[in-house]
C-alpha cells in the first residue's frame, strides 16, 4: 500500500509539474527564490560596519568625495544588511550638506 501511494504521488507530482499550471508555478517559485535571496558575496554585517567606520573617518578628514564613494559602495554591497541602509542614509546626508 505504501509503495502504491508513493508511486501515485510521484506520478501525480510529475504530471502536475509538467502541466502548464505546474510549470507556471515552478517559474514563479524560482523567480521568487532569486528575487529574495541574499547574494553569497554580500559579506557579513560586521564587515559592513567596519567599512562604514572607514568611510566615516574619510568624511571627518574632509575627504568628502572619497567618503561618498565608499558609502555608495557599502550601500550596494550590503544592501541586505542594516549596514547598507546606514551607508545609504549617510551618503544622502553628506550630499545634502555639500
Amino acid at each position: 500500500m505504501a509503495v502504491a501511494l508513493i508511486l501515485y504521488n510521484l506520478i501525480v507530482g510529475t504530471v502536475a509539474f509538467l502541466s502548464p499550471l505546474g510549470v507556471a508555478c515552478a517559474v514563479v517559485l524560482i523567480g521568487l527564490f532569486y528575487r529574495f535571496r541574499i547574494p553569497p558575496d554580500s559579506g557579513s554585517e560586521d564587515d559592513g560596519y567596519e567599512l562604514l567606520e572607514r568611510a566615516l573617518r574619510l568624511e571627518r578628514k574632509g575627504r568628502i568625495e572619497d567618503a561618498l564613494k565608499a558609502y555608495e559602495e557599502i550601500a550596494e554591497k550590503y544592501a541586505h544588511h542594516s549596514a547598507g541602509l546606514d551607508a545609504k542614509k549617510s551618503a544622502e546626508n553628506l550630499r545634502r550638506q555639500r
